[in-house]
């Protein structure tokens, strides 16, 4: 007899689930500035410091080019979220950026993306240039900050297990401690998970599945279960126990 692999995994979307809400603090966070000579050196960051202090300062750059000299040299805050608490096979119903902070956050600046790995330059210089999504001008956040996540992003996120976020105001402050750090608040609806032949429910086949599957062709009484119906032909019998055997 010819052996097939048969595995069949249902997706089960129950509507009247209720949906989870998970609050998702920084994995770790610093402030990317620029130092060094010349307008460049002046607003071109290329430095980490102040990795997950309470407050992250950003500043907005000021080359003063009639004197050939910086004012205030640019400062960006970083942050990277861990996204491997939220469930496995859950779908993402929404997600919101909160924050809150203080000092002047005229020419605010926001961006995301769904980088992976540690906080590097390259992680940071992409959000600078916009990441997957950015907001940018003159008051458009403010705090307490309160931003949804397109779905396109949180979902790509989701799927690598990492979330990065950027801000940037004209002289500010991000609040970097206790529940008002920044955060990812993350709606989900969990999802029913359902492997053909695990009849016993443990998320694996094994031989305890194949004791389950005989006691259940020799009781009728148990009646027709839908898990244990390899061959889909809507009974119960011995040719679902050499499907079964089939997959061990």
């Amino acid at each position: 007899m010819k052996k097939y692999l048969f595995i069949v995994l249902l997706v089960a979307s129950i509507s009247n689930l209720k949906s989870d809400e998970i609050v998702i603090y920084s994995a770790g966070s610093a402030e990317y500035y620029a130092s060094g000579d010349g307008q460049a050196g002046c607003c071109n960051p290329g430095y980490f410091e102040s990795h997950n202090e309470p407050n992250l300062y950003t500043r907005h750059c000021q080359w003063w080019s009639q004197y050939s000299q910086c004012g205030v040299s640019a400062k960006y805050a970083l942050w990277r979220f861990d996204l491997t608490d939220v469930p496995e096979n859950s779908i993402i119903i929404n997600a919101n950026v909160l924050a809150q902070g203080g000092g002047n956050w005229i020419q605010s600046f926001m961006s995301i993306s769904d980088d992976t790995g540690s906080i590097s330059i390259d992680m940071a210089s992409y959000l600078i240039d916009g990441g997957d999504w950015s907001l940018y001008g003159q008051g458009v956040i403010t705090s307490p900050v309160n931003e949804i996540i397109p779905n396109e992003i949180i979902n790509s996120s989701y799927d690598g297990g990492q979330f990065c976020l950027m801000f940037r105001f004209y002289d500010g402050y991000i609040t970097n401690y206790g529940v008002n750090a920044p955060r990812l608040a993350i709606t989900y609806e969990p999802q029913n998970i359902i492997i053909m032949g695990d009849i016993n429910d443990d998320g694996m086949i094994s031989i305890l599945d194949i004791v389950d599957l005989i006691n259940s062709i020799l009781n009728e009484n148990l009646g027709y279960i839908e898990i244990a119906d390899i061959n889909f032909d809507n009974k119960i019998d011995i040719f679902d126990l050499i499907h079964l055997t089939e997959l061990l």
